[in-house]
């Protein structure tokens, strides 16, 4: 296939559109080659010119110094080269590569033309020969303009019906034998006289290598070689211009062996740039940066490239770095640095989520939550439970149960799994357990597993309310919200006086912003519960979340006086009343809050934040401090101790606390903003390792 395509392409090649001078270097000619086959010109025209066209046209070099050859000849010639380069590229052959290196490196046998008949075939053209060009790689006679900038002579003689035949083909360019297996060992078995190849390819990019430097640059002065590297630089600038990416990387490699600058590294960048050479560009901008540092262009470049190749962790690195060295000016930047970093905490947060085990949350959250159920049931039955054996299924639960009393979460969490595993009879009791062991999964943010649990238990007990609230709320975590207003009608249909079922569809509503309908049915759990202080704590919460302060104001005010030893009460109030700025009234709350439960670590929280906004950050981290110590696994506490630390310079520790919210995340809205949080300060700190002198400018 290849040598007639090579056949075909040779006969019909146009000679004038090639942009070629064989007065140039080898290595400039080839490149004109290949810009001149649109098929090759992309980002592996660099390698494809070096090892498959420059061998081949240094043959056509080679003929047409010692022959006399018309234009359709010498197209011939160059047209193989560039067909079995297209061929290369196009149908990605390792193979061909590989045996054109072994016929360059192994000697080929081929049949040698007699001096009789090179005579005779002479004599029969010498009128032709009058009239054709002479064109000798040595001869610096030649035409110096390109072939574009100017008009060839016609020959009046020149046969326009000329075509080559096969073996005329195949002798003008030996490499294209050897992909067909059959001819390459039928030409190896031929018994002729032997004919030199063209050297070997490293031998012939060692001679056309233009990265190596020059022997005569080591005799030049440093003003020389930096005056030769600024006009090497600004013939890369117009070819730049032009669109000739290859010829300018060219240029700017010779102003780099003269005398390296960062400018020239930045602009051979660009260039590897517009070819889609991403490793290049990245390479280029790293030696760029070595020189200066602060190379804006060359940095944005190569935080372009990472994010182009999805190195988003070093994209954002360099972005950050942007954005500091550029005081947030330019909103491009920001919009960019902001939009991989989010993209980077999603690729950061799916692969936790991927390998994250189930976690139960701290023992302060699973109690609050299991708090907000005022539902009782008992499972005793006096009748069996005398005979029933520690060992079978019900004892289990019911000892799991005792535990979650008694706030042994873990220990619960582990028996109401292994009652089921061993089994349950009692329908009711197997019901309770897949309840349980379904909330428990749900605080662990194992949402399916949860799902299929209360699912089932549904099931065996259709009617419990508690089990359609539990569901609702699995729902809703995955996002599920239509599915989850059914349940809460459905449990309607089945009770309309539960007050766990009005306490619950009103966070949902809250969490709509429909606040009104919130407040509605907030008030009607109260009314059918008024000993549930949380009825009265979201009552005053949704109302100042609708801008009715003084109802909210009110609200707390009167539960205060109803339920004076909640701190849940106490805390919520104090943080109104901090968002209104009256920090003194907001204190007392917190102090009574910490007061009346001093192993909770909201009050402290509430304080280090208050402490905080009054820009008291000595008091601010000794109370978050105080809060981790009562409750290690307080998320909160560690997000606000991160934010302490970065105020205070110290980015390393406030990414370390980050990660120990991470940990102890529940949620994935939790953990996404936790790693978002983090993922900044990290590309924070490798701008100040990299740039200590500016991180008073980045703190001011």
């Amino acid at each position: 296939m290849y040598r007639s395509e090579a056949r075909a392409i040779a006969q019909s090649w146009n000679a004038p559109n090639l942009d070629i001078n064989f007065t140039e270097p080898i290595n400039t000619a080839t490149e004109a080659i290949a810009e001149a086959v649109p098929e090759i010109v992309n980002q592996n025209t660099h390698n494809i010119v070096r090892d498959v066209v420059a061998p081949t046209t240094d043959t056509a070099a080679k003929v047409a110094g010692s022959s006399a050859l018309n234009y359709k000849q010498i197209s011939a010639i160059l047209a193989t080269s560039a067909v079995i380069a297209t061929a290369y590229n196009v149908y990605k052959n390792p193979e061909i590569l590989s045996n054109i290196k072994t016929i360059i490196n192994a000697p080929r046998k081929t049949k040698k033309r007699s001096k009789k008949k090179s005579k005779s075939k002479s004599k029969g053209k010498k009128k032709e020969i009058e009239n054709v060009i002479n064109i000798n790689a040595n001869d610096s006679s030649i035409l110096e303009s390109k072939i574009d900038d100017a008009t060839l002579p016609t020959s009046s003689n020149y046969n326009s019906n000329f075509k080559l035949s096969e073996s005329e083909v195949k002798e003008l360019n030996p490499f294209i034998d050897g992909f067909n297996n059959e001819d390459s060992k039928k030409n190896s078995s031929e018994k002729d006289t032997e004919v030199d190849l063209p050297p070997p390819l490293e031998e012939i990019q060692n001679e056309n290598d233009d990265t190596e430097v020059k022997d005569e640059y080591l005799n030049l002065t440093e003003n020389e070689r930096k005056e030769l590297a600024k006009k090497a630089k600004d013939e890369g600038n117009k070819l730049f211009q032009s669109k000739k990416y290859n010829k300018a990387i060219k240029q700017y490699t010779k102003a780099i062996e003269l005398y390296p600058d960062s400018v020239y590294y930045g602009n051979r960048a660009a260039c590897y740039n517009n070819l889609g050479k991403m490793d290049e560009v990245i390479a280029d901008c790293n030696e760029a940066l070595k020189l200066n540092p602060n190379y804006i262009k060359a940095l944005k470049r190569r935080a372009q490239a990472y994010e182009k190749t999805k190195n988003l962790e070093l994209a954002l690195n360099d972005y950050t770095a942007l954005c500091i060295l550029d005081e947030f000016t330019d909103n491009t930047i920001v919009t960019a640095n902001e939009n991989v970093l989010k993209e980077r905490a999603e690729e950061v947060t799916n692969e936790i989520i991927k390998n994250r085990k189930p976690k139960l949350p701290s023992d302060t959250f699973i109690t609050t939550y299991l708090e907000s159920f005022r539902t009782k049931e008992e499972f005793y039955d006096g009748s069996s439970s005398s005979v029933w054996n520690e060992e079978e299924g019900e004892s289990l639960f019911l000892d799991a149960l005792e535990n979650t009393k008694l706030k042994n979460y873990k220990t619960a969490s582990e028996q109401v799994d292994h009652a089921l595993q061993i089994g349950i009879k009692n329908n009711k009791m197997k019901a309770g357990a897949l309840r349980l062991r379904g909330t428990y999964l749900y605080l662990a943010n194992s949402m399916e597993p949860a799902i299929a649990d209360l699912e089932e238990s549904l099931k065996l007990d259709p009617e419990n309310i508690q089990t359609h609230i539990k569901l609702a709320s699995c729902l809703l975590e995955k996002g599920e919200l239509e599915p989850s207003l059914e349940l809460f009608d459905r449990a309607a249909m089945i009770s309309s006086d539960d007050p766990d079922l009005y306490y619950h569809r009103a966070h949902i509503k809250f969490m709509l912003n429909q606040y009104e309908d919130a407040i509605k049915d907030y008030k009607k759990s109260a009314e059918l519960d008024p000993s549930f202080v949380f009825c009265y704590i979201q009552q005053g919460v949704a109302y100042y979340r609708n801008g009715s302060t003084p109802t909210a104001i009110k609200t707390f005010e009167d539960a205060s006086k109803k339920f004076p030893n909640s701190p849940d009460l106490h805390n919520y109030y104090g943080e109104i009343l901090m968002d209104l700025q009256r920090f003194d009234d907001a204190m007392n709350e917190f102090d009574k809050a910490s007061k009346i439960a001093p192993q909770l670590p909201f009050s402290y929280v509430n304080k280090a934040i208050l402490y905080q906004q009054k820009m008291d950050l000595l008091n601010s981290e000794k109370f978050v401090r105080k809060a981790i110590e009562v409750d290690p696994e307080c998320d909160i506490a560690h997000v606000h101790l991160a934010q302490i630390c970065l105020q205070k310079h110290d980015i390393a520790e406030s990414v370390e606390e980050y990660s120990k919210a991470i940990e102890v995340a529940r949620t994935n809205m939790d953990l996404q903003q936790a790693v978002m949080c983090r993922e900044a300060a990290k590309a924070q700190l490798d701008v100040i390792k990299k740039y200590p002198d500016i991180k008073e400018k980045f703190f001011k």
